[in-house]
């Protein structure tokens, strides 16, 4: 089976979208060394990391997303012959080959305020001529699924739904000293801090900040820590700390180091922070909606609004039982979650089309 698979966010810091290439890529490889893997990727295969560069690559001419789906990824098959394609969201203008869509959310219906003109027009002119030409479209949550079919008339019996999972660069530490030690010498935090991942709008990081700034006036020493993209809302404040970009490995000292995630969001196709905050025995609090109920149930505080997220802080920082509580059930619930799981079930739904079997 040769597969050209689209990853053309690789190396590029977009985040859940590139762990979920990322992953599944490396993952399928492991599970059938005989699987011919084709890359589609905006860079030449000298800049990607390492492990990728194993594979077959193909880089396009231009990195413009607008000429991947128009010539792109057709002369990518042109050139590999591939069995089959895996894309997200946006299929090659003209089918050649079978197609496989992975679709990780509906964000741009939903919340449409919080996408580019660009981006918009781009899911107007190509997404439902996308659904329809996939063979098998992969949802990475219920909560996904459902809303795709609220949206659009597509066949459900093609409709798959495979979870992610936390990358393997997150894992829980025991040492709490060493943890310490690292986080204070690398980013100067010294005192006990909330953690929070990503500064999209959805994900609602001024409501947040908003919170903790009454918070403080009962915790003066509790800290906000802030990762994600630079964005002009939020800056260095007291007591809250604005990282940017940080490594995994930064990343994963981080969670080992917090109280507890906040995870905010009007929308999300499933939420990696969830399932990493989870791998490393994370307490949660995050929205209550329907996919990080589907996600993080039984594992994780749910909140409806300031207030909520107001009384649920001071209710995990004040109380060490329910810390350990919740710090035991989030890393119990990670275990459902699994790479390896989501790499066979992919590799399950890729023979499937090859036989059209569904």
């Amino acid at each position: 089976m040769k597969l050209l698979l689209d990853a053309h966010m690789l190396n590029l810091n977009q985040t859940g979208n590139e762990r979920y290439w990322k992953n599944l890529i490396l993952n399928l490889n492991n599970i059938d060394k005989k699987i011919k893997i084709v890359l589609y990727t905006n860079l030449h295969k000298n800049k990607l990391p390492k492990k990728f560069q194993k594979f077959d690559v193909y880089t396009p001419k231009f990195s413009n997303g607008f000429y991947r789906i128009i010539h792109g990824l057709n002369d990518a098959i042109k050139k590999f012959k591939p069995d089959l394609i895996h894309v997200q969201n946006f299929a090659p203008l003209k089918k050649t080959v079978p197609i496989v869509n992975t679709v990780h959310d509906l964000c741009f219906k939903i919340c449409p305020n919080t996408f580019s003109l660009k981006s918009k027009l781009a899911f107007k002119l190509f997404f439902k001529r996308s659904l329809d030409l996939s063979d098998a479209i992969i949802c990475v949550s219920e909560f996904t699924k459902k809303m795709l079919l609220k949206y659009y008339k597509v066949n459900p019996k093609k409709i798959f739904v495979i979870y992610e999972a936390a990358d393997s660069n997150f894992y829980y530490l025991p040492n709490k000293k060493e943890v310490g030690g690292f986080l204070k010498k690398r980013f100067k935090i010294a005192s006990d801090y909330l953690l929070v991942v990503g500064t999209d709008k959805r994900k609602l990081p001024i409501a947040i900040i908003e919170v903790f700034k009454e918070i403080i006036k009962k915790i003066p020493h509790l800290q906000l820590i802030i990762t994600g993209p630079r964005t002009r809302e939020i800056k260095d404040e007291k007591n809250i700390k604005f990282l940017y970009y940080v490594s995994d490995r930064e990343l994963n000292y981080l969670y080992n180091g917090a109280v507890s995630l906040i995870y905010l969001s009007l929308c999300e196709g499933f939420g990696l922070p969830l399932v990493e905050a989870m791998a490393t025995r994370t307490p949660i609090i995050c929205s209550k909606i329907p996919v990080f109920e589907e996600i993080g149930g039984g594992c994780a505080l749910f909140i409806k609004n300031k207030q909520e997220l107001y009384q649920a802080i001071l209710k995990i920082y004040q109380g060490k039982n329910l810390q350990k509580k919740y710090s035991h059930l989030s890393y119990k619930k990670s275990h459902f979650f699994s790479w390896e799981k989501t790499a066979k079930e992919t590799l399950k739904i890729y023979k499937n089309v090859l036989k059209k079997s569904f």
